[in-house]
């Protein structure tokens, strides 16, 4: 049932996927904390919702044009999905505000393989790093997922290379800048004191524990199993695949670079761990298979956010 619902883009499965992000929200909303109703509270969880909803059609609109989704939603489902699993990415600041410019650039280098002269791209991608880079220090392991998108689409040079680490200057500067004229060069030295955390002991919680090793076994069993027949052939598909395999390796590093951890932070494997399993449900040719999966993950991510 799941199977054949979610095997089609069109605006009721979008609406339907819209309200279920709603249902988990306020689910978690009411169950995870103690919700006082006021105006600032009710304003600062509206912008939570609707920056994750907006999040959310970013990243469907990304899939659709990389074709990733091959028609389907079942990568958009399983997205939302993963927000019952790690409930506090839905209020989140800064995580939310990188997967907002993490999916612009990313929607950026779907151009690539379409345009000649691509400078305008690799400036805007290399922009959305240098403001990303501002918030998050450990965003600067994006213009290394740049350069892999270089690669991935036969781009690479040393040319456009440059463009990408000008547009990432451009924001750093006027950051400068603005250090400059308030006398505070210490706020601009902070910004290359690199801090990684090392403390990992929330993830051994149960809260974590298990969820993470949910997520960690399914984007194995997906990689292993359709890995090989995508390496197989040589089109676009094969591209983007591997620049979501690579965007999954960069939000680790992400991870590892975030010095406070609150289990926010593991939003950045949402969307390529998503589009990876999705991709291992759409080429299993048993339907029980697919139906299996899709259940059981929709069925551990209520039941894990009611708990």
């Amino acid at each position: 049932m799941l199977t054949n619902f979610f095997s089609k883009t069109n605006p009721v499965n979008a609406l339907v996927l819209g309200i279920l992000f709603c249902l988990l929200f306020f689910t978690s909303l009411f169950t995870k904390e103690a919700f006082f109703f006021s105006g600032t509270m009710v304003l600062k969880n509206a912008g939570y919702l609707l920056s994750n909803l907006l999040f959310l059609f970013l990243s469907g609109t990304a899939l659709y044009r990389s074709k990733l989704d091959n028609g389907t939603v079942y990568a958009s489902f399983i997205l939302i999905l993963f927000y019952g699993l790690f409930p506090s990415a839905f209020q989140s600041v800064t995580p939310l505000l990188l997967l907002l410019l993490w999916t612009l650039m990313y929607l950026r280098i779907l151009d690539l393989g379409r345009v000649m002269a691509p400078d305008r791209i690799l400036f805007d991608a290399g922009l959305c790093v240098g403001l990303s880079f501002l918030f998050f220090k450990g965003a600067l392991l994006l213009i290394l997922w740049l350069l892999l998108a270089l690669f991935v689409f036969k781009k690479a040079n040393l040319r456009n290379s440059l463009i990408c680490l000008v547009g990432f200057s451009v924001p750093v500067w006027f950051f400068f800048v603005y250090c400059f004229f308030v006398e505070n060069p210490i706020l601009f030295h902070n910004l290359f004191v690199f801090e990684s955390g090392f403390d990992w002991a929330l993830y051994k919680t149960k809260g974590y524990a298990i969820p993470l090793s949910v997520l960690f076994v399914l984007n194995t069993l997906a990689v292993f199993v359709t890995l090989p027949n995508v390496l197989s052939r040589n089109t676009s598909f094969r591209r983007h695949y591997l620049l979501l395999v690579f965007m999954f390796f960069i939000g680790l590093g992400m991870i590892f670079l975030t010095s406070e951890k609150n289990g926010s932070e593991l939003s950045f494997l949402f969307l390529p761990s998503s589009v990876l399993i999705a991709t291992f449900v759409d080429k299993s040719s048993k339907k029980w298979v697919k139906e299996l999966l899709l259940f059981s993950l929709a069925a551990f991510s209520a039941l894990w956010l009611l708990l």
